[in-house]
């Protein structure tokens, strides 16, 4: 999906709740989003410097332009 993706020259989010997850976004070269509901601390992945924060689905839902998802 990565590769069609940079193909097509389609933005991409990588999406997760883990600050690995967000340096494997960041070492891919594509914008983060950290959720704040999943396993590690908000505060935690806020310090790491995502992209987006993300504090709700429907907040998620919203970012990706389907709002009320």
């Amino acid at each position: 999906a990565y590769a069609l993706a940079k193909e097509r020259d389609c933005p991409l989010l990588f999406v997760g709740d883990e600050l690995r997850d967000l340096d494997a976004g960041r070492k891919a070269g594509v914008a983060t989003a950290a959720v704040t509901w999943g396993f590690q601390a908000a505060e935690l992945l806020e310090a790491a410097g995502p992209t987006l924060v993300v504090r709700s689905p429907h907040e998620l839902g919203d970012a990706l332009g389907e709002p009320g998802a």
